[in-house]
């Protein structure tokens, strides 16, 4: 992040995996091609077409963004510890989570977020994603909360509140998160994270069993 007078500024690096998505000759997008095996990058927030070996494409990009933000807002993913024997394992058991948890990743947010995931999920390959469009969504949602483009940032203020002419806050960010942290009989107690989705997972498997054994018990 910037700092001084360039604290305004988001410093993005590590273009390594980056390419053109159009033939710089013709400027037709790249075709598209799907490979058998899983795709590059960080396996943590790749898009699920990745995963399945697709090339990447503009809705890829965002899918992972919206991972990002979720991310950001819950402070972790259903998928964030899982970890094979190899990385093709790994790669494999990340994919199966994320299409698992699809319909549950942005339960308890802002209903923009799965507004969204939902428009970036349902893009075609070759499609012009309404940048427009989204950026007018999340900023709809910072004025519904009273949050103000004031370009201060939380690195910057301090304390993690954003000054604004509201609460300063994505409203629900700690109650969805749910960070706890102090002191504990004498020792710095950790931080604990509780992802909806997976516990939205969690019930959904209870409820599976729980209708397994009556159905048993009917016969």
């Amino acid at each position: 992040m910037g700092t001084g007078k360039n604290a305004d500024f988001v410093n993005v690096i590590d273009f390594g995996l980056a390419k053109k998505f159009r033939d710089p000759r013709t400027g037709l997008h790249i075709p598209y091609r799907q490979d058998e095996y899983h795709g590059v990058g960080t396996s943590l927030f790749a898009a699920i077409n990745t995963h399945l070996g697709m090339e990447c494409s503009r809705r890829d990009d965002l899918e992972s963004l919206a991972y990002m933000l979720i991310y950001f807002m819950r402070g972790t993913l259903p998928w964030r510890k899982l970890k094979g024997q190899s990385t093709t394992e790994t790669w494999d058991l990340i994919k199966a989570k994320k299409i698992e948890t699809a319909s549950l990743l942005t339960i308890g947010l802002p209903p923009e977020f799965e507004i969204f995931y939902t428009y970036v999920r349902g893009l075609e390959f070759g499609d012009l994603p309404d940048y427009e469009g989204l950026r007018g969504l999340l900023r709809g949602l910072a004025e519904r909360e009273g949050i103000e483009y004031d370009g201060e940032f939380d690195w910057v203020v301090g304390g993690g509140v954003r000054k604004g002419k509201g609460k300063g806050k994505v409203k629900g960010l700690a109650e969805v998160c749910d960070v706890q942290g102090g002191k504990e009989e004498g020792r710095e107690r950790k931080k604990r994270r509780f992802c909806r989705a997976c516990d939205a997972c969690e019930e959904r498997e209870r409820e599976r069993l729980k209708e397994k054994e009556r159905k048993a018990a009917r016969w």
